[in-house]
């Protein structure tokens, strides 16, 4: 980072109850002093954004390094599972909070199928309803990070269980899905037919409908996250063995999986995360 830039992040995992639903709270601050343009790969999560700067474009990347699909200013969203990637430009100078959803959260926090939102970015009181701008005056107006992160747990617990489906999350699916995230994508949809006991027609339609995407996709995006996981690291091993360790055929398979999900090559990848400004965690 350069002299006069500077960078926050703070984490902290969302109250036990939430966990299922809820991956954890992210508090971020920046100011680089210059523009930002990132690159957000799909991580099989609904990402929130709850932004207490100025506005900022999201969009849908395209293949190469920095060609835009759709853009559009935000504040305050929901982005969608996706399996391309997304992207956000701004000025450079911001401050708000993250947190990701789990497929199993939006039923259970917003009474909709998880496909509702799939490939979208939904501004937060669409989901949230007219609560979503009082929420985000009580995060401005909060003194510290720990402070926001004890009202996204209070705002949170109160819609759980209050979703219109009263199956959320579906018992099936949730299943698949504790299985898929638990081996990192490898699992077949043949080995999640076996576990659940339900056929690949109705297994991939009911988890589709609820997760966002059919497993078979979604377990394509967790094998992706794992081999990023290994790209991202301080010392990287090389892309063959990233490829054998996570499952991929081989190195070329981790390649056309890398282009289709992030829109570049693993090279450029590494390189835009190392200059990433989530790599400074103070």
């Amino acid at each position: 980072m350069a002299e006069g830039e500077s960078a926050r992040i703070t984490g902290r995992a969302a109250h036990p109850a939430l966990r299922r639903c809820v991956r954890g709270y992210w508090g971020y601050r920046y100011d680089l002093g210059r523009p930002l343009w990132r690159r957000e790969p799909p991580g099989g999560v609904l990402t929130v954004i709850i932004n207490l700067g100025p506005a900022f474009e999201v969009g849908w990347v395209k293949r190469g390094t920095h060609p835009v699909h759709t853009a559009a200013p935000m504040s305050a969203f929901i982005a969608g599972v996706h399996d391309e990637a997304a992207f956000t430009a701004d000025s450079g100078t911001q401050r708000g909070v993250e947190l990701n959803l789990t497929p199993l959260g939006v039923p259970a926090l917003f009474g909709l199928p998880t496909r509702a939102f799939t490939g979208q970015v939904v501004a937060l009181e669409d989901a949230f309803g007219p609560g979503a701008g009082g929420l985000v005056e009580r995060l401005a107006a909060a003194p510290s990070w720990e402070r926001r992160f004890a009202i996204l747990d209070s705002a949170l617990l109160a819609r759980l269980g209050t979703g219109r489906d009263p199956r959320a999350p579906h018992p099936m699916v949730a299943e698949a899905w504790d299985i898929l995230h638990g081996t990192a994508g490898r699992a077949t949809v043949a080995q999640l037919c076996a576990a659940t006991g339900h056929s690949r027609r109705h297994l991939t339609a009911r988890f589709h409908e609820l997760a966002g995407l059919p497993p078979k996709a979604m377990a394509r995006i967790l094998r992706f996250r794992a081999a990023l996981d290994l790209i991202d690291a301080p010392e990287p091993p090389p892309l063959a063995d990233i490829a054998l360790r996570c499952g991929y055929y081989d190195q070329a398979h981790l390649n056309r999986d890398v282009a289709a999900l992030a829109g570049c090559t693993p090279t450029v990848l590494r390189a835009e995360r190392v200059r990433d400004i989530a790599g400074a965690v103070g």
